[in-house]
């Protein structure tokens, strides 16, 4: 049997809005790693900028829910 979900709906919200400003840190490390290849810097950093990006966004999505649960949006 499954078990209950404790997740209502402030809970579904928040996690969307998190996720969506999270998406936004990821896709702008992806642009300005595009940017390095343009300008034809090795391509480790280009992997670097975009390791970091992902690690950036989950700190972001993380901070934004404490911040959002605190507040109480």
């Amino acid at each position: 049997m499954d078990d209950p979900s404790f997740e209502d709906e402030r809970d579904k919200i928040i996690g969307l809005k998190t996720a969506r400003k999270s998406i936004y840190v990821v896709g702008f490390g992806f642009l300005l790693s595009l940017v390095t290849l343009v300008l034809r810097w090795p391509p480790a950093i280009m992997i670097n900028i975009i390791y970091f990006s992902f690690v950036v966004s989950d700190l972001t999505e993380s901070v934004l829910k404490i911040i959002s649960y605190r507040r109480g949006v």
